[in-house]
């Protein structure tokens, strides 16, 4: 029934010993020997690693938890040990009812197995009887698309047809709670849509689940709940997407910490939207121009770091023409942080004749109301009718939107455009 507790954990420690000594040769002792004594290895290898620490939440009948977390955060840790797979140094785990874990895809494949024998031995490893598999083959063929291909050893399989068949066994287990590490959009784009079709099916049968993703917008559709961990311990918990832009303003403030360093370590007052170049020597650019001066901003007066989404967004670019490379200008494309791209633009070449040895300032705006709340990077590019050049890192800006929160229907709305379109209301009855 709804709301009864499926997992309850608490004070959920996991500690493992780093580089601690075990078993060798003789050989392998001398040389540990010698390590030890010239380099003080000893110390290193008795040192403890708390991959989880004082970890406690509860997850209810029908619920969709999603964790989220920088690499080595504890994720895959703490997936484990609700799986079964590995045991907690302190605290407990109460579970209730069966629990499925798909931490890999093609978890019990063997490649000189037909794609038949792997369906069966891969769905008892994950839990299923005989009888259950053999009342389910039909459908984990008919979803996986393997068709004829069935009877052949899945090491001739390719890469898609190998993540299609095993998540396809996964698709059909069943359990009471299903948990998943990074495996749900698999595969081409037609199956990674049957893929979130099935994940939707299963949140419809009020099947309890838990997804550990780096893909903010998968957990937003799906997850009702997050839980954010760093360095082993939850840090935040919450809506979902409350927990995402949080999560998101820190991979910003860690970002321009980076590039600041990278691009200028010893000026640390700098604006948080601004960046120059004093000479030529250290300054992206090329053999055509040389960039001096990069700006973000927006109407208000406060040097701000973060932007709104309803307000115009002005960037300025200030560069030294080296050469005139005959008509050629520059363009920008926004992309989202895992890289998609969202929109480019360009002016039109005529207005792009540059003299040799001038200074000059390109100037573009980004209209309000245009892009959703996220962290985007700008790169900028120099095209023309033969000419296409990609500037590196230190050429890309980061801007980051926040959203002024005007409406309360959510607190996050899905994609990397939320246009402001006109709507109309009208009683027709």
């Amino acid at each position: 029934m709804p709301g009864e507790v499926m997992i309850s954990v608490k004070n959920l420690s996991k500690c493992y010993q780093v580089n601690q000594k075990q078993k060798s040769s003789l050989k392998q002792d001398i040389v540990r020997f010698f390590k030890t004594f010239l380099t003080d290895e000893q110390q290193r290898q008795e040192e403890d690693f708390w991959a989880l620490k004082d970890v406690s939440f509860e997850l209810k009948k029908g619920e969709t938890l999603g964790i989220i977390g920088a690499n080595g955060a504890g994720k895959s840790t703490l997936l484990k040990i609700l799986s079964g797979i590995s045991y907690p140094t302190s605290g407990t785990v109460e579970t209730y009812g069966k629990i499925a874990a798909i931490l890999d895809v093609g978890t019990g494949f063997h490649p000189d197995l037909t794609g038949r024998e792997n369906i069966y031995l891969s769905g008892t490893l994950l839990g299923m009887t005989k009888e259950e598999v053999n009342s389910r083959f039909n459908s984990i063929l008919k979803f996986s698309g393997i068709g004829k291909f069935i009877e052949t050893p899945v090491k001739y399989y390719s890469s898609g047809m190998y993540i299609r068949l095993a998540f396809s066994v996964i698709a059909f287990l069943e359990a009471d709670v299903m948990i998943f590490d990074e495996v749900i959009a698999v595969g081409d784009a037609e199956f990674t849509m049957q893929c979130k079709k099935k994940l939707e099916e299963l949140i419809a049968q009020g099947k309890t689940l838990i997804i550990a993703s780096h893909n903010m917008n998968e957990l937003f559709n799906y997850c009702h709940h997050t839980i954010r961990l760093e360095k082993g311990q939850i840090s935040s918990e919450g809506n979902t997407g409350s927990e995402i832009s949080h999560y998101m303003e820190d991979v910003f403030h860690r970002l321009k910490e980076q590039r600041r360093v990278k691009l200028n370590p010893e000026k640390v007052d700098l604006q948080p939207n601004t960046q120059n170049w004093e000479n030529t020597k250290g300054a992206p650019g090329n053999d055509n121009l040389s960039f001096t001066r990069f700006t973000i901003y927006t109407m208000r007066t406060e040097k701000e770091a973060v932007f709104f989404t309803n307000e115009d967004i002005y960037v300025e670019l200030d560069f030294n023409v080296l050469k005139n490379n005959g008509g050629s200008g520059l363009a920008m494309a926004l992309y989202t942080m895992s890289g998609n791209p969202v929109f480019s633009s360009a002016p039109e070449f005529e207005q792009q004749s540059m003299d040799d040895g001038s200074k000059y300032r390109v100037c573009f705006t980004i209209p309000k109301n245009l892009l959703n709340q996220g962290i985007f990077t700008i790169n900028i590019f120099q095209v023309g009718e033969e000419t296409y050049y990609k500037f590196p890192f230190e050429a890309n800006l980061i801007i980051h939107l926040s959203d002024d929160y005007t409406n309360k229907w959510f607190q996050l709305f899905p994609g990397p455009v939320k246009p402001q379109l006109t709507w109309n209301y009208e009683r027709i009855q």
